[in-house]
């Protein structure tokens, strides 16, 4: 099992300039994000930690890691953001200035090049390929802390055919995984008193604060439905999650993959029968056969 979270606010986040794989450290508010995360699983029987080796992700898990008592933190270089090329370092006026429309084609969920920066399918690729090999050595029978980007996690999701809409700091998945794939998450945000009903979808991209909504993306399980930045809402407790119902939607999740049939739909997280596909976008924990 896979807890997968971004990263805490970097410097950049908190300029609202774009990073990818400029290595900006964490602001005083992601530090405290970190800490925050650290106190919310302490009790989540994570038993390692692996880490983008990107500044921002390695400060992030270096802190949760003092809450946990986990001396080592594995880096996974796969798992680095998308490499931005010219945005970097840019703000979304810059971007609008110098590349009109394409943040909004990004915001709708289509696959942009960025000019200078990394292929999609090859930033998909290489991202996959690091999960594959953290859940080959560890996450078979332990439970591994993943700390890597939003732009990650994206990927992660439209792996699932997950339609996200927005994700702060430190908020992320957990992941049942299959042969090294993901096929089930439940969501997860540290805030919060159980895990959240919306799955999430950003890049790393600077925190402006976006509703919850979509901004006239599709919503539903093939299409990404906001890839906008992540909220600004200040960390105001440290309150752990409950564990319990936690570890009650994952357990419904490997119960509904146990009962699948032949052929492909959607599974409702309780019963483990199918459900309609309009229903998806509401759904917490969905996986396609």
């Amino acid at each position: 099992m896979l807890l997968i979270v971004r990263h805490g606010e970097s410097t950049w986040n908190a300029e609202h300039r774009w990073a990818g794989q400029a290595d900006p450290p964490l602001s005083q508010r992601g530090r405290d994000q970190a800490d925050a995360l650290g106190t919310a699983i302490v009790g989540a029987g994570i038993s390692g930690i692996v880490a983008s080796d990107q500044i921002r992700a390695r400060e992030t898990a270096g802190l949760v890691a003092s809450h946990l008592g986990i001396d080592e933190i594995i880096e996974e270089p796969r798992i680095r953001e998308r490499h931005c090329g010219v945005w970097s370092g840019l703000s979304h006026e810059q971007i609008e200035t110098e590349f009109p429309g394409m943040l909004d084609r990004w915001r709708r969920g289509e696959r942009v090049d960025f000019v200078g920066g990394e292929p999609y399918d090859a930033f998909a690729e290489r991202v996959m390929a690091g999960m594959a090999a953290i859940h080959s050595e560890r996450a078979d029978t332990d439970r591994i802390l993943v700390v890597a980007h939003a732009g990650v996690l994206r990927v992660v999701a439209q792996h699932l055919g997950i339609a996200l809409a927005s994700s702060p700091n430190t908020a992320g998945l957990w992941l049942h995984l299959v042969d090294g794939h993901p096929h089930a998450a439940a969501p997860f945000d540290p805030s919060a008193a159980k895990p959240t009903t919306s799955f999430d979808e950003v890049s790393d991209a600077p925190e402006t604060p976006t509703p919850a909504t979509t901004e006239g993306g599709a919503a539903g399980p093939t299409g990404p439905s906001n890839a906008s930045d992540a909220e600004t809402t200040p960390v105001t407790t440290t309150e752990p999650v409950d564990l319990d119902a936690i570890e009650q939607d994952l357990t419904a999740v490997e119960v509904a993959l146990n009962r699948l049939a032949d052929g492909t739909y959607w599974i409702d997280e309780i019963t483990g029968e199918p459900i309609p596909e309009h229903v998806i976008a509401r759904n917490p924990i969905a996986r396609r056969a």
